[in-house]
């Protein structure tokens, strides 16, 4: 979270899923990050998780559970653990789009 495209503070979040192929938020953690972030005048910015078996592009799973459509979706595939991929997307009504990564 954060604001003016600077990030603020990074929460991590609770997979209740507690599965390395299934990745779900805990909705009484995403309240408090949402209200914690509302307080400060932040705004959600980058969701982000990994997968640990396919490809870093999001699954029909991500895609159904994007509600944030004003927030990147930031996705890591370990598939190859040696050299991790990332990608960066925005999904707004089941629309996908990927966008730049820039590390600086």
């Amino acid at each position: 979270s954060g604001a003016g495209g600077k990030v603020e503070k990074l929460y991590r979040m609770t997979n209740v899923e507690a599965s390395p192929f299934r990745f779900s938020m805990d909705p009484l953690e995403i309240m408090k990050v949402d209200e914690e972030a509302g307080d400060m005048g932040w705004e959600l910015m980058v969701i982000y998780h990994s997968h640990t078996h396919s490809p870093a592009e999001p699954s029909k799973t991500d895609i159904g559970l994007a509600t944030y459509p004003d927030s990147y979706y930031l996705i890591v595939s370990l598939l190859d653990k040696a050299n991790p991929d990332l990608r960066i997307f925005r999904i707004v009504d089941g629309e996908v789009s990927e966008e730049p990564v820039v590390i600086t």
